[in-house]
């Protein structure tokens, strides 16, 4: 659990005395009587429009260069000219000075603020002793001058995040603590806000005053922006001193920016470490490499960006990239000059190809900044250009990267992406020509990342090459296939490549007998390669390196049967992507091989094993068996449940995830389930003893003297491969019985449930048909609609059927065939001609909660129409692409001004962003059941006011019928950010405000409150 303290303290600074008086940036404001660092005032002359182009308007303020500041007199028609005193700067059209604590700040010494905005230079302590910490305690400032003043060293991060005391020296029971300080420059009064992320614990102190006091117990990684305050800046030096605290083994420190209150940038502040050297230009660059296999060697990008600060001297930088052979001269591959302007944002790619004339190593070596390169020290508008020699933000910095060329393999792999452009443009099915082009994909990435595996790799290419051997003949290559075959399907959900592996047996035919299916889902950070060979009682050692352990398989035994492990997007196991992966990989095995429909069964271990109590009860008519071994399906019981406070929503959340309450589905789904008997095996009995009460086929097979790992038990000789593919499914079922607490998952043989009374609570139905009465009676709870599939229960045609419901009077069916529809009226049961309308209802596939709208195709939009709020809705966007369930996949991304109409249907749309601050979101303003207002917004007649209050909610999309829109949207850019710190169970709507910040991840809300929270009804009213 995450517990904050925090608190935003007003009065810092000159707002102590003056309160609101304090101008807004911009604001045309009277210059003082005694300006701060200035010298005589001359007339310029009347200059309006000034040659820039700058109309005199009063008051208006400029700075000709750093000593010389100009300000438009109060008729409008001349520019006043002021000389700065030495040691002052013109900054905002002031003269401000430069006095700091430890005295006068060189211009030099000077960064701005460039790219995301991030403070990632600061002078910075060491860990501090005990004695030399609580001499500051009381006054932190204190490390800056005077008799506890402490040398500090650069603290500088190309990242943007400043750990102040790393992960290696901390001892158990013990608090460090370290010191960072700064100074901001401004050349104005100004109220600010800081956006802080903070790893550890953080006080951040502006001008002596405590403005962020901030612990995150046990080292979790933060957000950037995670905590909003508010303070105020004062014309000239601020001082800024955060003191870290470290409790956990892990890095301290923190991310740290400066905006305005609206969320703009302030490209006018200025910073400068307390430290008397700067940070090393390669300590402010951030580079990051990619890498693509081309004929005769790499395709290489480097992209350069400022995510902070930057030496305001600096103009261009100059570049310079050579490639170094062993054994041989160094390769200039290009050299030129960057301009500061193309670091900010996504930054500059440069572009290289890096030849190799044979396989070996080589080392890309790009050095920028440096002396000898063009344009590398140019002055950005300041006449102490060439004083930053004395300062480290003046010399060089190279970043590496490390090229391995593997001669003939290499080429052989890039060969192959000809015969993948062929099969994408011929007759291929889908899921093949996905499975050769994850294939050659694999191995690609091989060849830039590793591993440097060569006989892996060796007989990848092997198998590769002879599936292109028979692309190039016009066939099918994966027809007839056999052993561990590497497929892939193309998700609906992100539009990636998701792979798995499946084994074909020897004796499988395509024009034989259909098979047995056997799905094995993995465990928590197990690849599904690992899962296949575990699950045939060859286990690697879980401990060891179980990448190497996917890459280097066992022989397998055919045992009659194909074995498939989904990868399920990464760990998102029992959870929405997972069982949608899991899903989709029997759909795709049954449309291109002989698969046995009624004999498709599913086991797993650990996570594996929740997935296996979970999906099967989820879709009971598509499973003959499942085995789970040492799942945990007691939802109910997990310490993030159990231990905390509920909201009656949660509750029903809950009770719609917990798997138990779908054990009456299992009615011909029979388990076997094994579990350690030092592992809390009360996870797994939650079930068993839900399917004994139920008289349902069950057996427990409870290992006393294991512990989690009861895996080389459970499969031992892959015993629960023969158990598994020995049952089947019925066909036609003589009984049939579905509970329920979602849409979605509506049927159960040839029952169907169409409509619940009360949504809040489970449906239920249970039918016994009587075939040789001709008679189907049926008790329902909950239930105001369903349907009965005669063709399904094997009574189609042959005469007249009754149906009763609930022991009212007998309904006649005559000559029944396919789906025949019953509702309730007036209190009793009558025959439909047709399925109740879902037109403005929930139904399955558009009935939330939250979270439902990841099985859906999406899009997310991030507005743009505000640029004050543009910088964190494109952040806020980018967290929600990855949803933090574990699960690994990147939802597409767009900006509101890159949608086309088109894209507008045929997917969810995720907007980020209010209708003042996203185009689309605008767009469907009138549709939405949220209204937005300055200062507030309104949902289901609340009314909800603050700058800090935001909503999430999911809603039916008004264009397009099975989809949804959600809307991650504030009242300001705070309320939008805080929708990152939602739980994991979240209903239709919540609405909340920055107490949210208190915990972040999690099942519940628990310690954060919100303000409002719920489902929409039945009717999305």
């Amino acid at each position: 659990m995450t517990i904050w303290r925090w608190k935003a303290l007003a009065g810092l600074g000159f707002a102590a005395a003056c309160g609101q008086g304090s101008p807004s940036p911009g604001s045309a404001t009277a210059p003082p009587a005694s300006p701060t660092g200035a010298a005589a005032v001359t007339a310029q002359g009347t200059s309006s429009p000034t040659a820039g182009g700058e109309t005199c308007t009063p008051g208006n303020r400029r700075c000709v260069d750093d000593t010389t500041a100009e300000m438009c007199s109060a008729d409008g028609q001349q520019f006043l000219r002021t000389a700065c005193d030495p040691g002052a700067l013109c900054l905002e059209g002031r003269c401000v000075g430069l006095d700091t604590p430890a005295g006068k700040l060189d211009r030099a010494r000077l960064y701005t603020l460039r790219g995301e905005g991030w403070l990632n230079g600061w002078g910075g302590t060491e860990a501090l002793s005990t004695k030399s910490f609580d001499k500051l305690k009381g006054n932190p400032e204190g490390v800056l001058a005077g008799e506890n003043a402490i040398g500090l060293a650069p603290r500088c991060a190309a990242g943007g995040f400043v750990a102040a005391l790393d992960k290696d020296k901390k001892r158990r029971g013990e608090t460090r603590h370290a010191l960072l300080a700064g100074y901001l420059v401004s050349g104005q009064r100004r109220p600010v806000t800081l956006l802080a992320g903070v790893r550890g614990g953080a006080r951040i102190h502006v001008n002596g005053a405590l403005a962020l006091d901030a612990r995150r117990p046990g080292g979790e990684a933060p957000f950037q922006d995670e905590l909003v305050v508010d303070a105020e800046l004062r014309e000239g030096v601020n001082t800024v001193v955060v003191v870290v605290a470290q409790e956990s083994p892990t890095p301290a420190g923190l991310w740290l920016r400066v905006r305005g209150r609206r969320g703009e940038a302030l490209p006018d502040l200025l910073f400068a470490p307390a430290s008397e050297e700067g940070c090393a230009l390669g300590d402010l660059l951030d580079v990051r490499w990619s890498s693509r296999p081309v004929t005769e060697g790499f395709a290489v990008e480097a992209q350069v960006r400022v995510p902070g600060l930057w030496p305001r001297i600096r103009g261009e930088l100059g570049y310079e990239a050579r490639l170094d052979h062993r054994k041989a001269r160094e390769e200039t591959l290009g050299r030129g000059t960057l301009g500061a302007a193309s670091l900010q944002g996504e930054g500059a790619t440069l572009p290289f190809t890096a030849r190799f004339a044979k396989a070996g190593q080589a080392e890309l070596r790009l050095r920028l900044g440096t002396e000898g390169a063009p344009g590398s020290n140019a002055a950005e508008g300041s006449k102490d250009a060439g004083s930053s020699r004395n300062s480290r933000g003046g010399d060089a910095a190279e970043a590496r990267r490390t090229l391995l060329f593997h001669g003939d393999l290499h080429d052989r792999v890039v060969s192959l992406e000809g015969v993948l452009s062929e099969a994408t443009q011929g007759t291929l099915p889908a899921g093949s020509r996905d499975s050769f082009a994850h294939h050659v994909a694999t191995l690609q990435r091989a060849l830039t990342d590793g591993p440097d595996d060569v006989s892996w790799l060796r007989a990848t290419l092997k198998e590769a090459e002879e599936i292109a051997g028979e692309l190039r003949q016009g066939r099918d290559p994966y027809r007839t296939r056999t052993g561990v075959v590497h497929r892939a399907y193309r998700s609906t959900i992100d539009g990636a490549l998701q792979p798995y592996p499946v084994f074909v047996p020897p004796s499988y035919r395509p024009d034989g007998p259909p098979l047995p299916l056997v799905i094995v889902a993995h465990g928590l950070d197990n690849p599904p390669e690992v899962a296949l060979r575990t699950a045939i009682g060859e286990a690697p050692d879980m401990s060891g390196d179980r990448e190497r352990a996917a890459r280097h398989l066992p022989s397998f035994p055919d045992q009659g049967a194909i074995l498939a492990a989904p990868w399920g997007f990464g760990n998102a196991g029992p959870r929405l992507l997972g069982e949608h992966d899991t899903l989709a990989v029997i759909e795709a095995l049954e449309a291109h091989y002989r698969v046995d429909p009624r004999r498709v069964s599913l086991t797993g271990y650990s996570l594996g094993g929740t997935v296996a109590f979970t999906v099967p009860l989820h879709h009971p008519d598509r499973f003959s068996a499942s085995a789970p071994l040492c799942g945990y399906p007691n939802l109910k019981d997990y310490r993030s449940i159990r231990g905390v406070r509920h909201a009656p929503w949660e509750d029903r959340l809950i009770e719609q995830r917990y798997t138990v309450r779908y054990a009456e589905n299992g009615l011909h789904l029979p388990l076997h389930v094994v579990h350690g008997g030092k592992d809390g095996p009360e996870r797994s009995k939650v079930v068993v003893e839900r399917y004994r009460a139920l008289g349902y086929k069950v057996d427990f097979d409870l290992q006393e003297d294991l512990d989690h790992n009861v895996w080389d038990h459970g499969y031992e000789h892959g015993r629960m491969i023969a158990w598994l593919i020995a049952r089947r499914r019925p066909e036609a079922p003589s009984r049939a019985r579905l509970v329920t607490g979602e849409h979605r998952y509506d049927r159960a043989y040839w029952v169907r449930l169409l409509r619940r009374q009360d949504g809040a609570a489970r449906g239920e139905i249970d039918g016994r048909w009587a075939k040789e009465e001709r008679r189907v009676e049926v008790t329902t709870r909950n239930v105001e609609a369903l349907a009965l599939d005669f063709t399904g229960m094997g009574a189609a045609g042959g005469g007249t059927a009754r149906v009763v419901l609930d022991r009212e009077a007998p309904i006649e069916v005559p000559e029944p065939a396919g789906e025949v529809f019953f509702v309730r009226q007036g209190g009793a049961w009558t025959r439909a001609t047709e399925a109740p309308s879902t037109a403005h209802r929930k139904r399955p596939g558009v009935a939330g909660p939250l979270d439902d709208v990841l099985r859906h195709p999406q899009l997310i939009v991030y507005g743009t129409l505000d640029p004050a709020q543009a910088d964190v809705n494109r952040q806020v966007a980018e967290y929600h692409r990855g949803p933090a369930t574990g699960a690994e996949v990147r939802i597409p991304m767009k900006a509101d001004t890159e949608v086309s109409e088109a894209e507008l249907t045929g997917r969810s749309l995720v907007l980020v962003g209010g209708p003042a601050s996203n185009r689309v979101t605008a767009l469907f303003a009138r549709d939405l059941p949220v209204k937005f207002e300055e200062g507030a917004l309104t949902l289901r007649g609340k009314r909800h006011e603050g700058d800090h209050v935001g909503v999430s909610l999911i809603w039916p999309h008004p264009r397009d019928p099975a989809e949804y829109l959600v809307v991650h949207a504030g009242v300001t850019f705070r309320g939008t950010l805080y929708s990152r710190h939602l739980p994991r169970l979240v209903p239709d709507f919540v609405v909340y405000d920055a107490r949210i910040t208190t915990q972040k991840g999690e099942m519940l809300m628990d310690l954060r409150p919100a303000l409002d929270g719920g489902f929409f009804g039945e009717a999305w009213d």
